[in-house]
This record gives C-alpha cells, sequence and structure tokens, in this order.
C-alpha cells in the first residue's frame, strides 16, 4: 500500500520540485521485500520535475542502487541529492556506479553522501564532476547578467537548459523563477543569432558583412534565420579557436 502511495504521487504529479523519503522502520514486509524501496526508485526514474531528492534510512540491494544511480544521471532536472541508506552497501552499489558514468552529468551540482573510507577514490570522481559543474553554472549565470566573454558563453551553452541554473540566476539577480526563465531564454537567443555568435566567439567586432560575389554565389549573410540555425546546431562556442 505504501509503495503504491509513493509511486502513484512522484510519477503522478508535475509539480513536485522536493521530495523527502525518511525510513525509521527496521522490520515488517514493506521494508524486508524491497517492494518500498523498488517504487521509489521506478517513480525517481520517470519524474520528469523533481529538483531536490533526500533518502535517509533505509537499504537497497545492488540492482535498486545502481537503478537509482542512473536515475540520478539521467535526470534533466534533480540537481541536489541527499543519500544516507541504512547500511554501507548500499552506498557502495550506488557510488560505484555513479562514478563509472557521472562525467557525462551537467546538472548535478549538489551531493551528500556517508561513504566507506574504501570508496574515497570514487567519491573523488563525483565530487569533481559536481564541482565542475558548479563552475560552469557559475559562468552561465555571469553570461545571463550580461557578461558576454567566450568561456562564460561556452558554458552557458552546456547547461542552459538546467534547473541549477535558474536557480542561480534567481538568486543572484533577486527576481523570481519566470523572470529567470525569461533572462535565460534572451540570452540562449542571443547566442543563437548569427551577429550574436560570431561577436562573443570573436570572430566579428559588431556584425558579420561579407562582400559582394560577382558571381552572385550565396554567402553566409544571405542565409534566412531558419537556414543559420540549422547551420548552429552544428556548431559550439568551443568551436571556435581562441583570437590570438
Amino acid at each position: 500500500m505504501v509503495s503504491s502511495l509513493i509511486s502513484q504521487c512522484t510519477t503522478g504529479t508535475m509539480a513536485l520540485r522536493e521530495l523527502e523519503v525518511i525510513c525509521r522502520l527496521r522490520s515488517g514486509n514493506w521494508y524486508a521485500d524491497h517492494m518500498f524501496q523498488k517504487a521509489l526508485v521506478e517513480a525517481v526514474s520517470v519524474n520528469s520535475t523533481i529538483r531536490s531528492l533526500y533518502i535517509w534510512g533505509m537499504s537497497f540491494d545492488e540492482t535498486e542502487a545502481q537503478t537509482l544511480a542512473d536515475a540520478l544521471l539521467s535526470s534533466q532536472t534533480l540537481y541536489q541529492f541527499c543519500f544516507q541508506p541504512h547500511d554501507q552497501m548500499s552506498i557502495f552499489s550506488f557510488l560505484r556506479e555513479l562514478s563509472l558514468k557521472v562525467s557525462s552529468n551537467y546538472v548535478l551540482l549538489r551531493l551528500y553522501l556517508t561513504a566507506h573510507f574504501d570508496l574515497r577514490a570514487n567519491l573523488r570522481t563525483v565530487a569533481k564532476v559536481v564541482h565542475r559543474n558548479n563552475s560552469l553554472v557559475t559562468r552561465a549565470t555571469h553570461f545571463v547578467m550580461g557578461t558576454r566573454h567566450k568561456y562564460c558563453a561556452a558554458a552557458f551553452e552546456l547547461v542552459h537548459s538546467t534547473p541549477g541554473l535558474v536557480a542561480r540566476v534567481q538568486n543572484y539577480a533577486s527576481v523570481d523563477e519566470d523572470e529567470a526563465v525569461q533572462r535565460i531564454r534572451r540570452s540562449l537567443n542571443g547566442l543563437c543569432e548569427l551577429d550574436g555568435f560570431m561577436r562573443v566567439t570573436g570572430v566579428v567586432k559588431d556584425s558579420v558583412t561579407c562582400h559582394r560575389r560577382e558571381d552572385g554565389v550565396m554567402q553566409l549573410t544571405d542565409l534566412n534565420t531558419d537556414c543559420w540555425l540549422h547551420v548552429r546546431q552544428h556548431l559550439k562556442v568551443s568551436d571556435i579557436p581562441d583570437v590570438m
């Protein structure tokens, strides 16, 4: 019954931002047969709005712990996670899986774990990625706030869709979520435009101009917006060499 309720609550809402699951029981069928743990992991895997998750006091078998790690890594919204299970084996399975794949995650900004000494190498791997992500979000925030430096633009390009950036812009600019989202969207639109992209990458100072060709061959400035945006899909800020 409890496992069914947690599944319905977590998967059936589009407004859930934070979830705390605290288990103080050490017996009972729902705990022993792992029905609750399985339901929780499955629910987190499909939820597309949760940003902060706190799990304390229960045990996870190896498969559940690894699935939980995969759910964290694949989430496009979950940037704060606290995992304090009842036993070290849960931590071991979770952290081992997480450390193998975490480098491809650009969402996670805060992770709280109690890890055994033997797991310090895995923990360092994860900590480096969390530090990298925080650095990217900080640089991206500066870009949103008006710093048109290539270094900041490259970071913004990587993390512009993450909720952690929205929260950071809110805090930095003292605005509500809607205004933060609008500022990020305007920054993204500017970076996608031909002149905006070329300016921030240092290709031009103001705008792109081309000498007209006598043969009438189409040039870069002749592209309409849709064509340029198609080209832009294959270009990253980091693809453009730095100006010497």
